[in-house]
Order: structure tokens, then C-alpha cells, then sequence
């Protein structure tokens, strides 16, 4: 591999790893007996060199 494609192949990784979203995860959303918004499930946040940067526990409520 050349100098060139080897430059054409760390730029299209970068352009790919950009559309990737920061955030991955399956949280829902839903309203309890009471009209209070819920959030319930995990999320998991990297960063742009896919490490972990947090895991995000929902379990809260909210008044609407």
C-alpha cells in the first residue's frame, strides 16, 4: 500500500467513524399512572476512538 491510498483509507475511516452517533442504547419513554414522564434503560456514550466515556442508567421520573 502507497503513501496515497493509505491517506485515501485513513479518510474514509475518519468520514465513517464521523456518522457513527456518539451514543448507543435502549432507553424508553413512556407516562406512569400518575401522567409523569418516565425514562427507563440503559445508554452507553464513546468516544471518536470508540472508548467508553459513561454508562447512563435511566430510572427517574418527571413531572410533565
Amino acid at each position: 500500500m502507497d503513501m496515497q491510498q493509505m491517506l485515501q483509507f485513513l479518510l474514509i475511516a475518519a468520514i465513517v467513524l464521523s456518522l457513527l452517533p456518539d451514543r448507543v442504547g435502549d432507553v424508553e419513554e413512556f407516562e406512569d399512572e400518575n401522567g409523569r414522564l418516565v425514562h427507563r434503560g440503559i445508554e452507553i456514550e464513546y468516544d471518536a476512538a470508540l472508548r467508553v466515556r459513561g454508562v447512563h442508567r435511566f430510572g427517574w421520573k418527571e413531572e410533565r
